[in-house]
């Protein structure tokens, strides 16, 4: 994931925001038609986001230790 742990660094031009873009390529890239998509915290927001905007590239996600975006949770927002 870039800006993640290893990939972290001031020059990269790539910023998480930019998941659902950089998966839609690599599927493209490597003529994959859809994919599965296992993610957990942070990036269980990212898969969510990558499948609300491009639905025709995945099959199926699974999400752990996140939380769903499309719906306010005031508990964790008040966290």
């Amino acid at each position: 994931m870039p800006g993640h742990v290893l990939t972290a660094t001031e020059h990269l031009k790539e910023k998480r925001s930019s998941i659902p873009h950089i998966l839609t390529k690599i599927t493209v890239l490597k003529s994959i038609e859809k994919i599965h998509i296992v993610r957990i915290s942070l990036g269980s927001l990212l898969v969510q986001d990558s499948t609300l905007n491009y639905p025709e590239k995945t099959l199926s996600i699974s999400v752990l230790g996140g939380y769903y975006v499309n719906k306010v949770q005031k508990d964790i927002v008040k966290f």
